[in-house]
């Protein structure tokens, strides 16, 4: 399928033609000075599962103001330049570069230009079963705006998704529906952050995991951090559980792995010695451990990356 793709300037989309600007949808605002989108499936299909219906970037007009109380999607945007007084479903904040936020179908709406410089931000549009499961565990789903130190490699995911969508063909959709799967999948890891930052058991998961990152040569077992932090094993485990995807031995484990391989990687080390380096004192056992992990034997590492 060839995805419809406008531009506010009336440049070629994917689509071989510009489209006017009377011809974009009603939701788009006509107080832009500069757009770039695109059109997949707006259907809003109730059975499916992670749709990803439209989207785009654009630069507003100092006097951009955008107030709504219907509308379809769920939608995600991103402040790329500029800043924005918003409000969603009567929770003020001003958005900034770097502010993602997002709303609900027909959940009320405004977004209002602040300051001299322009507004420039990314949208996406979705639907879906999954997009509702993924928005519900995001602080916008509350109505609160998600802040990003790092800004680069979020305007890059949405201009990525803007122009793979505009190629067209069944790989370059799922490419994007994936992209977006996984900002939602971020702002969500975002929302249990803020949510568990000042509880006293996340602080605990977190002394946890800064000992084994600092100390992982000296640890070889559960048991041994434990004594390091001063926490019952049971404890530990159940910490790991709740705030990790994986265990604690096996967070130890990768990140001992993790130093390994880079070792082998930059630095003129035999098997033995990088195995000694982080705590193995049987080349045999970290040769096992590491081919376990990586799916390749540690002799053989290199040469398997660098083909």
């Amino acid at each position: 399928m060839k995805p419809k793709t406008v531009s506010k300037l009336g440049l070629e989309g994917g689509s071989g033609s510009g489209v006017a600007q009377g011809e974009l949808p009603s939701f788009i605002s006509e107080q832009v000075e500069d757009g770039d989108y695109f059109f997949l499936n707006v259907s809003d299909s109730k059975q499916a599962g992670f749709s990803l219906a439209c989207g785009g970037v654009e630069r507003c007009a100092s006097s951009y103001r955008l107030s709504r109380s219907e509308f379809r999607f769920i939608g995600i945007e991103y402040v790329i330049s500029g800043s924005a007084r918003v409000v969603v479903a009567g929770r003020e904040f001003v958005a900034r570069r770097g502010t993602l936020f997002g709303y609900r179908p027909n959940e009320s709406l405004l977004i209002e230009s602040l300051g001299d410089a322009p507004l420039v931000k990314g949208f996406i549009d979705l639907y879906g079963s999954r997009v509702e499961a993924l928005f519900s565990r995001t602080a916008m789903a509350e109505g609160q705006p998600i802040q990003y130190a790092g800004t680069s490699w979020m305007e890059h995911n949405f201009r990525q998704i803007v122009a793979r969508a505009k190629d067209g063909g069944a790989q370059a959709i799922q490419f994007c529906e994936l992209t977006a799967e996984g900002l939602l999948l971020h702002a969500s890891d975002e929302g249990e952050l803020n949510r568990n930052r000042l509880s006293n058991s996340y602080s605990s998961y977190l002394k946890c995991r800064s000992e084994i990152q600092s100390n992982f040569r000296e640890v070889d077992t559960v048991a041994e951090l434990a004594s390091r932090v001063g926490y019952d094993q049971a404890y530990i485990s159940r910490l790991f559980q709740r705030f990790d995807h994986e265990g604690p031995y096996a967070y130890l484990t990768r990140t001992k792995m993790n130093e390994a391989a880079r070792l082998l990687m930059h630095e003129s080390l035999s098997v033995k010695e990088v195995g000694w380096a982080i705590g193995f004192h049987d080349p045999a056992h970290f040769s096992r451990v590491f081919k376990k992990t990586f799916g390749v034997s540690p002799k053989h590492f290199v040469g398997s990356v660098m083909r």
